[in-house]
């Protein structure tokens, strides 16, 4: 992986010829070093090798390298507006914002679901505690990405709220009324036209990565995970007594903390915060109101091992505690035998597959089928990019050395099954459906322009005859407003473009699922002007939450594009100004 890594920078950095005064750029007037791209262009190649074990071809390089750029441009844009809108995030905003929110890549997550089931105590400790999972990485991501984006997304839609008459206007169109009539306009029997192999390579290319295959794989395995036994727990058990023995003798809590505890708040000499009161056994919250919340816990038993509270504060539901904790350990006789029964099943496995080998050692082995680089979650495993990548370099049915998962703490044995590597489905795959989608959409063409030329050249005179003569069938709404149905589907902004029109004969057929419409207008109903306070709110905040979901990206994409950039990457030393 680092020889690759070394391998992309040289050919990234001798495409780039001669940075002027060696930089890589320049941004609205700021000097850009190439140790700064080069994290961005690096950020894109774990993303690359994500879906390939080789080596990136040239127009890999490009794509690597393209990316990158935009990626730094955003970054850059998104620093300066941070500062301009004022967006700051502390620490705390994160914890809060991760405890009231769990995000869902968490809650589905192995490390957090027993039998389907959130373990939010275990979810909450890490979060707060760092234990028994480290959650620092999800922490910096939401304090120096996710939260201050979604602050800025807030703030930018609040300044650039909808006008006044905008939302008069709004208003005017959404609650008015009409009576009118649609009549169906029945489609003609038309000859098939016919789709040239030209049309269907062209499709193809223009349309190639909607027959993008994503590097998958699929595999078996077996999970072995260091579970510490009755030993392992007793020796964890005793060396904590020996540790509560040493604190009623008086020993100073911080510092016991600091020797002793296997927690990552020992650097802090124990203090760990605030913890649910209810994750705390009854019987110990007992002895703490009995002395007055003035004493330390005895020894209890946690999901990862044995732990002793020092109480400082209580709140109502919450209490701020000094810990020492002890962890069971895994002894190397007991990690031996282990990795002895491993090799065992690997050999069995060479000859019967791991499948059968894993059910002759009555081991559960577990299918992992179709995992995406995109999101690379294996079952019980969690996302797991090494893994993935690993089994990338495999052939079909190879079994990979044991290897060790510090996440789970646990040993993996795997057989690949299936690998698959990022690439396109080819023209022979896809032609018969490209040529049915060229056809549907030819198809549709020729009826909408002949509806258009029936309403064109449609009279009032001759609808009427042709209605009477039961050429037509028309539907009849006195009351037509923007959540009428037409044929059980509601279709607000058909409906809204229909309430809008003058009255008359559209120019126009009105679309509706499959079908469609000549249209005819009779009268229009304005909305009613007094109830228009009544509903400004509502509208307003209907028309930002419309901003919220359109309005911000685009507005996010002109800032980039107003920034004066001077790309120096290119050996002609060309400048790009936007």
């Amino acid at each position: 992986m680092k020889k690759l890594c070394l391998i992309l920078f040289a050919v990234i950095i001798l495409g780039c010829g001669n940075y002027k005064n060696m930089y890589v750029a320049q941004i609205d007037g700021r000097d850009v070093e190439p140790k700064e791209y080069n994290r961005f262009v690096m950020r894109q190649y774990k993303i690359f090798r994500m879906g390939n074990s080789g080596m990136p071809t040239a127009e890999d390089i490009d794509l690597i390298e393209s990316r990158a750029w935009d990626d730094m441009l955003k970054a850059f844009v998104l620093k300066k507006l941070y500062d301009e809108y004022n967006v700051s995030v502390t620490p705390q905003e994160c914890i809060d914002s991760l405890l009231a929110n769990p995000p869902s890549y968490l809650k589905n997550s192995p490390k957090f679901t027993v039998d389907n089931e959130f373990q939010r105590e275990t979810y909450e400790n890490s979060i707060l505690h760092d234990e028994p999972y480290d959650m620092n990485w999800v922490k910096q991501n939401y304090l120096l990405n996710y939260l201050p984006f979604e602050k800025l997304k807030r703030k930018v839609i609040e300044r650039e709220s909808v006008l006044p008459e905008e939302i008069r206007k709004f208003y005017d169109e959404k609650y008015s009324m009409a009576d009118l009539d649609l009549i169906k306009i029945e489609n003609e029997t038309i000859e098939q036209p016919n789709i040239l192999p030209s049309e269907i390579n062209r499709y193809y290319e223009e349309h190639k990565n909607e027959y993008r295959v994503n590097a998958y794989v699929k595999a078996d395995y077996v999970v072995f995970p260091l579970i510490p036994g009755k030993e392992e727990d007793s020796f964890a058990k005793s060396k904590i007594d020996s540790i509560y023995a040493l604190l009623k003798n008086g020993h100073d809590f911080a510092y016991a903390a600091r020797k002793f505890s296997m927690a990552k708040s020992s650097v802090h000499s124990g203090n760990a915060g605030f913890v649910e009161l209810n994750s705390v056994p009854r019987d110990i919250i007992r002895d703490w109101e009995y002395n007055n919340y003035s004493d330390i816990s005895r020894p209890f038993k946690t999901g990862a091992g044995w732990v002793i509270y020092k109480p400082l504060r209580k709140t109502k539901s919450m209490i701020k505690v000094m810990e020492i904790f002890i962890k069971p350990e895994f002894s190397e006789k007991s990690e031996k035998r282990l990795l002895d029964r491993i090799i065992d099943l690997r050999e069995t496995a060479k000859e019967l597959g791991l499948k059968k080998a894993s059910y002759e050692f009555d081991l559960k082995c577990v299918e992992a089928d179709s995992v995406s680089g995109v999101n690379p979650d294996f079952p019980r495993l969690g996302v797991n990019e090494e893994l993935f990548v690993r089994l990338l370099k495999t052939r079909n049915g190879e079994l990979t050395e044991p290897f060790f998962i510090d996440e789970i703490s646990s040993y993996v044995l795997v057989q690949s099954k299936k690998v698959k590597q990022n690439g396109y489905k080819s023209l022979f795959e896809v032609s018969e459906n490209i040529r049915n989608k060229i056809l549907s959409e030819k198809i549709k063409e020729s009826e909408y322009r002949k509806a258009v030329n029936l309403c064109k050249n449609m009279t009032p005179e001759l609808l009427n005859g042709e209605i009477n003569a039961g050429k037509y069938k028309s539907l009849h709404f006195d009351y037509f407003d923007i959540n009428t149905p037409v044929n059980g589907v509601v279709a607000e902004k058909m409906n809204l473009t229909l309430l809008k029109s003058n009255t008359g004969i559209l120019p126009y057929p009105a679309s509706y699922g499959s079908d469609l419409y000549l249209v005819r207008k009779n009268l229009s109903y304005p909305a009613p002007a007094e109830l228009f306070n009544e509903h400004k709110e509502k509208i307003r905040r209907e028309m930002i939450n419309d901003i919220n979901s359109d309005y911000f990206e685009n507005w996010l994409r002109n800032k980039i594009k107003k920034m004066k950039v001077k790309d120096w990457r290119k050996k002609e030393n060309s400048e790009e100004q936007r």
